[in-house]
């Protein structure tokens, strides 16, 4: 279910106060902000930096951040948190996905408003630390594309019920537009880390050819180890130094115990 789907909704208006709705062509500009955010910051904390400088002229909320599943662990991972207010909600925040209210809307990919914190009797490890950072109001949309389901968006505030439905509607079409954003930016960092592993292999491989050239081609073992040494300096100038030096010691130190056994002069009996 897309984040433009119905809201799960945890507690009741606290007050009959009127509402006040942005103007249309107000959340129209606000949309159109996003888009430029998201146009001039191809990296997640960048963005969600000007986000929350953008939304902010339109609705008011304190709390903006990211959760991020991760596939490897099976946690939801805190990735970005810009706020308005001292929090403590630590960078490091990793929870089980039934410990965390971006858990619940990424298992079951709809929004969830939580109009007071207070009263929220699930999720105690996260609902405590932001009960202790002052919020109140947490409104969890999920960023999911045809290709991935992300994680979440939060949008919190100090304020008890904080949010009218035009809010709401709004955080939602902004949701969808930072969904195919943090898509963008994860596959861009797939792509990175692909490529990263390509070098080391290359290096690894590369590494192993002159050193096997050194073998072939040196039998004089002062020559052997002047090879390897240069195949050595070679790595270190490589981002992959480390791992080729290692392998090179070791193809090093049994060429040279190799050598070594057969320099002995063996007595004629």
């Amino acid at each position: 279910m897309s984040s433009a789907g119905r809201n799960i909704v945890v507690g009741n208006r606290s007050d009959s106060r009127a509402v006040a709705f942005p103007p249309a062509e107000d959340r129209y500009e606000a949309l159109v902000e996003v888009s430029h955010s998201i146009a001039s910051h191809p990296d997640l904390p960048g963005l969600f930096h000007d986000l929350l400088q953008r939304l902010r002229r339109t609705v008011h909320f304190d709390l903006l951040n990211l959760v991020l599943h991760d596939a490897t662990t099976g946690l939801m991972r805190l990735n970005v948190l810009e706020a308005t207010v001292p929090v403590t909600v630590p960078l490091s925040l990793a929870l089980p996905v039934d410990d965390i209210p971006a858990g619940w809307v990424w298992q079951h990919q709809q929004p969830l408003l939580v109009r007071n914190l207070e009263e929220e009797t699930r999720f105690a490890p996260a609902v405590r630390l932001y009960l202790e950072s002052g919020l109140r109001t947490y409104y969890v949309l999920p960023l999911t594309t045809p290709k991935r389901r992300a994680g979440a968006i939060s949008f919190a505030s100090t304020m008890v019920d904080a949010f009218s439905e035009s809010d709401l509607r709004l955080m939602q079409q902004a949701a969808e537009q930072v969904a195919v954003a943090v898509d963008n930016a994860l596959t861009h960092e797939s792509a990175v880390s692909y490529q990263q592993q390509l070098a080391v292999e290359r290096d690894r491989l590369r590494m192993l050819l002159e050193i096997n050239n050194a073998l072939v081609t040196h039998l004089e073992l002062q020559d052997l180890l002047s090879g390897i040494s240069a195949a050595i300096r070679r790595a270190i100038s490589s981002a992959t130094w480390l791992p080729a030096c290692a392998l090179a010691a070791m193809l090093a130190a049994n060429s040279v115990a190799r050598r070594a056994e057969s320099a002995i002069a063996w007595p004629v009996v």
